[in-house]
């Protein structure tokens, strides 16, 4: 059994989000932790058979706070309840990331479980829409300018951080897909071990919209990226 705690928020989660969590099932993780973010009532069944599942603690959000804060909410219950893992794996609760790609940063990170691993995707596919590659390339400008580091894919939502860095989670204000900017920059400006895992290419196809998708709103978080104080 892996000693790392996958962590899922959704909101509104797809018709695929039972299959994909019966999958996550066999990857043997310490805890699988779903945060309900404020989803519709249509969706409850859904939650209700989650619960019964093995090894799944659904925590819930009665109205919709945005992905930074359901992560926090999933953070909290770890901390509590299981402070002696290894660390988190955040992942994608669309359907983004295939069982080989989660496996891929999960091997990575028994090896270089010091830091954060993040699995990357490839946005030269002309098969992808325009605004994913655009919107990765003016975030990823925009963060190598303030930073002074490139990072491929500062924006992917599959992630490993380990335990000691955790907390530093907790700290970082901001709301909706922030978080995922913020830690990075926290990270760098702390030396905190980076390490890139590619995972093929971007799973964001054409028509498709995810509740989560940040891709939506790159000028946003370029500009969040030039107006975020450090921590202290």
């Amino acid at each position: 059994m892996h000693q790392v705690v996958a962590i899922l928020p959704v909101h509104n989660p797809t018709d695929n989000f039972e299959a994909d969590i019966e999958q996550l099932l066999s990857l043997q993780f310490a805890q699988i932790v779903v945060v309900n973010d404020g989803s519709n009532a249509r969706h409850y069944p859904l939650f209700e058979r989650l619960q019964k599942m093995p090894n799944i603690t659904l925590l819930t959000h009665r109205e919709k706070l945005g992905k930074s804060a359901a992560v926090k909410t999933a953070v909290s219950y770890v901390q509590r309840h299981l402070p002696r893992c290894k660390g988190i794996l955040l992942i994608g609760a669309y359907g983004q990331h295939k069982l080989r790609d989660i496996e891929q940063v999960l091997h990575v990170s028994r090896i270089y479980n010091d830091g954060i691993v993040l699995g990357v995707r490839s946005f030269r596919s002309r098969e992808l829409p325009a605004f994913s590659r655009i919107g990765n390339f003016f975030v990823t400008l925009c963060f190598e300018l303030r930073c002074k580091k490139r990072i491929v894919d500062v924006q992917t939502a599959l992630r490993y951080i380990a335990m000691p860095h955790v907390s530093m989670l907790q700290r970082i204000s901001g709301d909706q897909f922030d978080l995922d900017v913020y830690m990075l920059m926290e990270a760098v400006k702390r030396r905190v071990p980076l390490y890139e895992v590619y995972i093929g290419k971007a799973n964001i196809k054409k028509n498709t919209f995810i509740q989560y998708d940040e891709t939506f709103r790159f000028h946003n978080v370029g500009m969040k990226i030039w107006q975020y104080k450090y921590l202290q």
